[in-house]
C-alpha cells in the first residue's frame, strides 16, 4: 500500500499552517495530520 503524501496546506491569517490535503484528497486539521504521520499512514 502506498502512503498518502501532503500535497497543499491552509493557513490562517497570522500564516499559521491550520490543515493539510493529501495526495488522496482528504483534508486533515493540523493534530490530526501530525497524528497521522507518527502513526505511518502519511509520508513525511
Amino acid at each position: 500500500m502506498q502512503r498518502e503524501t501532503f500535497v497543499a496546506v491552509q493557513k490562517n491569517g497570522d500564516g499559521d499552517i491550520t490543515a493539510f490535503k493529501t495526495s488522496s484528497g482528504r483534508t486533515l486539521q493540523y493534530e490530526q495530520a501530525l497524528q497521522e504521520v507518527h502513526n505511518g499512514t502519511i509520508e513525511e
